[in-house]
C-alpha cells in the first residue's frame, strides 16, 4: 500500500489532488531533496520565477496529516527544498560514500543528498 493510500485510509484525511500528486513524488525519491523551485514547476506547472509560498502551504498540511507516524518524516532543508524519509531516525550523509543514513552520533546533522533543480 503506498503512503498516499496509507494516509487516506489509516487516518480517515482527505488529500487534495495536489497534496496527493506531491505526496507520491516524495514518495517515489526517499531522501531525494526537491527544490521549490522544481516541485512548482512539476506538480503545479508554474515558471521557476514564481514567488508563492503555496509548496510551504502543502507541505505543511501534509505534515499535519502524517502526524502520529513515526515512521514518515518531511524534512526541510534549507535553502535547498524537501526530504522524505521513512523509517524514523535523523538524515545524514556517510562521508565516505555520500550514502543517505540515519545514524546522526556518527554523520552528524541533515544534508542535500541530491537537488533536483
Amino acid at each position: 500500500m503506498s503512503l498516499t493510500q496509507e494516509v487516506v485510509h489509516g487516518t480517515g484525511s482527505r488529500l487534495t489532488r495536489k497534496e496527493k500528486d506531491l505526496l507520491d513524488l516524495l514518495e517515489r525519491n526517499p531522501g531525494r531533496c526537491f527544490s521549490r523551485s522544481y516541485l512548482l514547476k512539476r506538480i503545479w506547472g508554474y515558471s521557476s520565477d514564481a514567488k508563492t509560498r503555496t509548496v510551504d502551504v502543502h507541505v505543511s498540511r501534509l505534515r499535519k496529516k502524517l502526524e502520529g507516524r513515526a515512521d514518515v518524516i518531511i524534512h526541510t532543508v534549507v535553502r535547498q527544498g524537501y526530504i522524505l524519509q521513512r523509517g524514523g531516525g535523523l538524515i545524514g550523509v556517510d562521508p565516505l560514500n555520500g550514502n543517505l543514513v540515519t545514524d546522526p552520533e556518527r554523520f552528524g546533522p541533515p544534508k542535500v543528498v541530491s537537488l533536483m533543480a
